[in-house]
């Protein structure tokens, strides 16, 4: 599942996700470029909105 996939499951719109939330995302990526458009920071950014709606925060 995308993560498109899993905020329009969830009724969430990833544009508003990634601006609420983008420098906690983005702060979870271990990157010494802290590029967040990165391969990294793709992972960072599924692992953490899995984690987000399972506990149901966002």
């Amino acid at each position: 599942m995308t993560n498109k996939d899993m905020c329009k499951e969830k009724n969430l719109d990833e544009r508003e996700v990634y601006k609420k939330f983008g420098k906690e995302i983005c702060g979870s990526c271990i990157n010494n470029m802290r590029d967040c458009e990165s391969k990294d920071c793709d992972t960072a950014y599924k692992n953490w909105l899995e984690k987000e709606v399972d506990n149901k925060k966002v």
